[in-house]
């Protein structure tokens, strides 16, 4: 999510509020909001940022996760959010893609891949086309291997909101150590 031109991540989540932490607390940025569910407002915490607006990350609309209750998705349009790890992903029917190379300079279009591809082996596919009113998605595969990842509620008549699927699990086994005697005989 970006606000007022600075990048902010999910720090926690509870009931009626998410707290977000700016992208860069890694790197001693103290800077945090809270947004209201109920009311989809955002109040500043922390202010003070300790480094500088980007204005490439401000101006980009496509950048910008909507959270005003008019916003459709209707349109064809890359919704784009912010993971943890502060790469772009495109959300999109309720699961989040990653891309599946670096964006190089003058690409005019992207491959993206679904986030749970190794997690559950998921071949889901999307391509992003840069257009004059945006990037457009074109699915390639909607071959998805897991549940939807966000499912859509609906707190009050005019307000939806995105919360974490309970039946898409991490998928993965969990790692066991064995060990391995052997007698020289």
């Amino acid at each position: 999510m970006v606000i007022d031109g600075y990048r902010f991540v999910i720090g926690a989540s509870h009931v009626h509020r998410t707290y977000l932490k700016c992208a860069n607390f890694r790197h001693n940025c103290r800077a945090r909001a809270i947004l209201n569910r109920d009311t989809n407002r955002v109040r500043m915490r922390h202010e003070g940022h300790n480094q500088m607006r980007r204005k490439d990350e401000s101006q980009r609309e496509g950048n910008k996760l909507k959270t005003n209750s008019d916003a459709k998705c209707t349109s064809r349009l890359a919704q784009y959010v912010r993971s943890n790890r502060g790469t772009d992903l495109v959300y999109h029917e309720g699961n989040t893609y990653t891309p599946n190379e670096k964006l190089r300079q003058g690409q005019k279009s992207r491959d993206w891949k679904c986030s749970m591809y190794h997690k559950a082996k998921c071949r889901a596919r999307l391509v992003t086309k840069l257009t004059h009113g945006g990037d457009i998605i074109h699915v390639t595969s909607n071959l998805h291997t897991h549940p939807t990842m966000y499912t859509t509620t609906q707190k009050s008549k005019k307000q939806p909101c995105l919360e974490r699927n309970p039946l898409c699990v991490p998928i993965r086994p969990s790692k066991m150590q064995t060990k391995t005697l052997c007698h020289g005989k």
